[in-house]
């Protein structure tokens, strides 16, 4: 391991970090999670890490640029099918509200455009719903517990 850098990432102190974030330094909140590392780690692993990064809780703000980053990647994939996906704000935000967990950061987010979106759409698109040159509109479902899929030509 000459010439490679390995980074290590996890949750532990995460939830010191989100209830502190905001009354504490970067070297406050560093020193606590340094003390919770012990608690979990061996010392002699720890005494092998060069740095520590401590990252801040995201902004809801962010979470909906991720949601937008991966309903580019599917529009992207319909695409390539000669079709197109529309959707606005108010769905990536429900989007983002459904998908965003702060103790498990962004990870869900991906789970919930797939449960929500990307399942949904393919078995519409298996059972022949679309056809190419289609715009594919996402809109917010009946009792505001799924998402619709209309389509105009």
């Amino acid at each position: 391991f000459q010439n490679c850098v390995v980074i290590m990432t996890s949750n532990i102190g995460s939830h010191d970090i989100i209830q502190h974030s905001t009354d504490k330094t970067q070297s406050e909140l560093k020193k606590m999670l340094m003390n919770e590392l012990l608690k979990h780690l061996r010392p002699e692993l720890i005494n092998r890490i060069d740095e520590v990064v401590v990252y801040n809780p995201l902004s809801e703000e962010i979470i909906q640029d991720i949601v937008r980053i991966q309903l580019k990647h599917l529009e992207q994939k319909l695409k390539a099918q000669q079709l197109n996906l529309e959707y606005s704000d108010d769905i990536v935000a429900q989007l983002a509200q459904a998908g965003w967990d702060p103790q498990f950061g962004a990870r869900p987010l991906r789970r919930a455009v797939q449960e929500w979106i990307e399942v949904p759409l393919s078995i519409a698109l298996l059972n022949n719903q679309f056809g190419q040159g289609d715009r594919i509109i996402i809109k917010q479902g009946k009792m505001g517990e799924s998402f619709e899929f209309l389509s105009k030509r």
